[in-house]
């Protein structure tokens, strides 16, 4: 039987998650400035190249480490929700067991007049092609 999770733990998980979306909307918003700071830098250099590439390669640093944030927090995400799929499938297979019908085997029923479930056929028969 499954552990079901208690009311701290749950918390805790919407908190985390939070608390990382959170992290990735800081990094988004802070592109805007460190973005400014290197076109500073870029345009007081001058004629100095070096100044210029290297404030091109901290924009490149800052953009791979935000796609790289971006692709985590995606992880992350897609990992949770298949936990979550996976316990919720053996929590429905513990408390509802589902036995699948034999093959071969074609039950009828129909509600009989006085409400109770009736079977009409049950056979190893397919009836389909009588139909034709």
């Amino acid at each position: 039987m499954p552990l079901q999770p208690d009311e701290a733990e749950i918390r805790q998980r919407v908190t985390r998650r939070y608390r990382t979306r959170l992290r990735f909307a800081i990094h988004v918003f802070l592109t805007l400035p460190v973005m400014v700071i290197c076109g500073l830098i870029g345009s007081k250099s001058g004629p100095d190249a070096e100044k210029v590439y290297a404030a091109a390669g901290l924009f490149m640093v800052w953009i791979c480490s935000l796609f790289i944030h971006f692709a985590s927090l995606i992880f992350a995400e897609l990992t949770e929700r298949a936990i979550q799929r996976e316990i919720d499938r053996q929590w429905q297979l513990a408390n509802f067991p589902y036995d699948k019908p034999k093959r071969g085997v074609t039950r009828l029923s129909a509600i009989s007049d006085d409400g109770e479930l009736a079977v009409l056929e049950e056979d190893g028969q397919n009836h389909a092609g009588a139909r034709r």
